[in-house]
């Protein structure tokens, strides 16, 4: 996987832990509104990453098809 684009997954992994805590704080203060726009980003990071890693996939066939 390029360099590049690990640095980018790893970022977002460290975003989605980052926002897992905090709503694990809004439940624990049932802030009801702020646990959906959470749960919303997590669920938008973990798509991102995916996309990432399927792109990736598609960059690493291309180029050995090239070669």
């Amino acid at each position: 996987m390029n360099q590049l684009m690990k640095n980018v997954i790893e970022r977002l992994s460290k975003r989605k832990n980052h926002e897992m805590a905090n709503f694990a704080k809004y439940k624990s203060e049932e802030l009801h509104e702020s646990m959906l726009i959470s749960s919303g980003k997590i669920m938008e990071i973990d798509y991102l990453i995916r996309e990432l890693k399927e792109l990736n996939i598609k960059l690493s066939k291309s180029k050995n098809y090239k070669s």
